[in-house]
């Protein structure tokens, strides 16, 4: 979607930032509602996280768990699953690292 492929290289920056910046207490898990298997590479290839395969059903259990309502959705859960930040891509906008 054209929001995802806008917002993914400023979430890349925050991440390579967070990482050059010793904070490597916290992994970003990728789960994608792409259908198509070229545009899902296309569009993961340059993400340096962990991504679910396509198709993979954890992506269902994450929408449920985590109430995602939109796209881009960036859930913060911490080391025991417990929910820090339900929605943080406002922060990710607005960080000036």
């Amino acid at each position: 979607c054209p929001a995802c492929w806008k917002f993914t290289p400023k979430l890349i920056e925050f991440y390579n930032s967070m990482k050059e910046h010793g904070k490597h207490d916290f992994e970003l898990i990728f789960a994608s509602f792409d259908k198509n298997t070229n545009e899902f590479k296309e569009y993961t290839s340059k993400m340096p996280w962990t991504c679910l395969p396509l198709g993979n059903d954890t992506k269902e259990t994450f929408e449920c768990k985590y109430k995602a309502q939109g796209i881009p959705h960036l859930v913060i859960v911490g080391e025991n699953g417990e929910v820090i930040t339900k929605n943080c891509v406002d922060g990710v906008w607005s960080d000036k690292s």
